[in-house]
Formats: structure tokens, sequence, C-alpha cells
């Protein structure tokens, strides 16, 4: 291992990535917000699946970025590795953002509860897929561009527009009320 791998194996152990499938209890808490010294709990569940749409986002721009330097000899390992980095960051606000989703799902409306859920699933396959490509990436520096690699980039790419696609679905949901996304969503029935 050279001095550029211990560096990003020691930077990267600096910040892990959260631990999604922990229960709501071992979560940090936050700092309070507006809505939750007004229980505003439904207002505070929507700007932050909100957040999370907008970080699904990114990461999904990342991840096109990613997939778009395959095989590309000017593109250097360093490169990839900040993108991951970045990746990471943005998976660990996701990360954050559902801990405070989940301790407060029971006292949300009933859209939210389908939507943190949701996010949950998705959330986990990405941080999942991040770690993959990372230690992937660690271990084959000077030739990481492997059918494995290639599966995590892609992997990354399609939970995140995933992500980002069904948040925005709940978000429409949340202001139009409409009973065929609601459908669609599994949230009523539909008229049709």
């Amino acid at each position: 291992m050279n001095m550029r791998s211990v560096s990003l194996v020691a930077a990267l152990s600096a910040f892990p990535l959260v631990v999604l499938g922990a229960p709501a209890t071992s979560c940090k808490a936050g700092p309070p917000t507006a809505e939750s010294y007004r229980w505003n709990f439904p207002r505070e569940a929507s700007r932050l699946l909100s957040g999370v749409q907008v970080d699904a986002s990114k990461i999904e721009t990342r991840a096109t970025q990613l997939m778009n330097w395959d095989m590309n000899p000017s593109i250097t390992w360093q490169l990839y590795s900040d993108q991951l980095m970045m990746v990471r960051k943005e998976v660990n606000d996701m990360g954050r953002k559902l801990c405070r989703l989940r301790e407060i799902r029971s006292v949300v409306e009933p859209w939210q509860r389908a939507a943190i859920d949701r996010a949950g699933v998705r959330i986990q396959l990405l941080a999942d897929n991040a770690q993959d490509a990372i230690l992937f990436t660690n271990r084959y520096e000077t030739n990481f561009w492997r059918p494995a690699y290639r599966r995590y980039a892609d992997n990354i790419y399609h939970q995140s527009r995933r992500l980002a696609n069904t948040m925005g679905e709940y978000m429409d949901y949340a202001k139009t009320q409409n009973p065929r996304l609601g459908h669609e969503l599994g949230l009523a029935k539909s008229n049709s």
C-alpha cells in the first residue's frame, strides 16, 4: 500500500458511513429546530424528506460522473476517491436525516411514514454500495475499474435516482393529494 492509499484509508476511517439499520434510539440527538419547538413534526418531516431528495440527487450526479469516467486514462485515482468521499458525506447526511425521521415517525402524516420507510431501505442500499465501492477502490487502486466496481457505481446511481424520484413523488402527493399517485405509492385507493 502506498502513501496515497494509506492517507485515503485514514481519511475514510475518520468518516465512517452511518449505521443506518440501527434503531432510532441509537441516533444522536440533533439541535432543536423551529418545527420541534412548535411540535410541528409533519412540517419537520417534510423538510427532512425534501433534504433527502436533494442529497439523493447530488449522489446521482456524482455517480453519473463516476460512470462517465469509466476507463478514461486522464482521470486519476484521486478524482475517483474524491467523488466517493463526497458520496459518503451525502449518504451520511441522509443517514442523520433518516435518524431524526425515525424518531418522529409516530407523530407524522401517513404518507410521511411510508416515505420514511421507503427512504430507509434505499439509503441503506446506497450506504452499502458506497462502502463496497470505497473498499474496492482502496484494494485495487491502480486497476479498480473492474466489473465489480462498475456494478457498485451503477448501483449507487440507480439507488440514488430511485430515492430522489420516490421522495419527489411523495412530495408531489403531499401537495396534490392525487388519488392515482396515492394508489401508486400504496397510500390510497385509486378512483379509476
